[in-house]
């Protein structure tokens, strides 16, 4: 992050110097602090609008996440300890319980995250099925691609690859919050589809959804994430429903 060595330095100085400077210095921790989230944010919005998601997740789960272990080192300082000036002591209070809360708020981020990641999953996935989902008399038909349908390679390429190629370079936390928000999105959208177009299915367009499925669960499993972390994206509740429907339905 670029705010990085201005709030690391700005860490170190305030423990020292005259109180007036510690004041000024904790002052201006707390509006680099909140201009570096808001310029974060800002960013943030501007890659998942376009669905740009590796840029996205690296501000969200490097970038800041980067910053909320800087700040958290201000646990270890005592801001007002040994300060007799009482005016000087109540404004470094004051910041300190100003900072307490951009930081708790970076601490939290990852809910964040997984809300803005997951609504905009669903609403990108939702509009792509309705562009690229075969007829109605798809699901009719006899024959079964054992590969995966067309439609879903589509999908996968358009929605799920950029985000699943990007998990491997975050820790697991964010590989969890990220890989379950876009899945669960993912496969809302395509069950609501699927619920409201009405589709009807034979018996070989059900076995073709669990093929379509299948080649979701086959394609996740290529990327170097952990096995435990995989099975969390791959049992998130919509994806279960799907799944649920495809063995009904097959």
């Amino acid at each position: 992050t670029i705010f990085e060595p201005l709030i690391a330095s700005l860490l170190i100085l305030i423990p020292t110097g005259s109180y007036s400077k510690m004041v000024k210095i904790s002052s201006l921790l707390n509006s680099t602090s909140d201009y570096a989230i808001r310029w974060a944010n800002n960013k943030r919005q501007v890659f998942l609008s376009c669905w740009n998601i590796p840029l996205y997740l690296l501000i969200s789960c490097s970038d800041l996440e980067l910053m909320t272990k800087i700040l958290q080192n201000l646990n270890s300082l005592n801001w007002c300890d040994n300060i007799n000036d009482g005016s000087a002591k109540i404004q470094l209070q004051e910041n300190w319980n100003t900072f307490s809360e951009i930081t708790s708020f970076l601490e939290n981020i990852g809910s964040h995250i997984f809300k803005e990641l997951n609504h905009r999953s669903y609403l990108f996935a939702l509009q792509t099925f309705k562009e690229v989902m075969p007829s109605k008399s798809y699901w009719k038909r006899s024959k079964i691609d054992n590969k995966g349908s067309e439609y879903i390679q589509e999908c996968v390429k358009n929605i799920l690859e950029s985000g699943m190629t990007t998990l491997s370079h975050l820790s697991c936390k964010y590989q969890v919050i990220a890989g379950t928000a876009i899945m669960e999105g993912f496969s809302k959208a395509w069950l609501d589809y699927i619920w409201n177009e009405k589709i009807k299915f034979s018996h070989s367009g059900g076995m073709q959804l669990c093929k379509d499925i299948d080649y979701i669960i086959n394609w996740l499993n290529q990327y170097s994430i952990t096995p435990e972390i995989k099975q969390k994206i791959l049992t998130v509740d919509h994806i279960r429903k799907l799944i649920a429907v495809s063995q009904i339905l097959g």
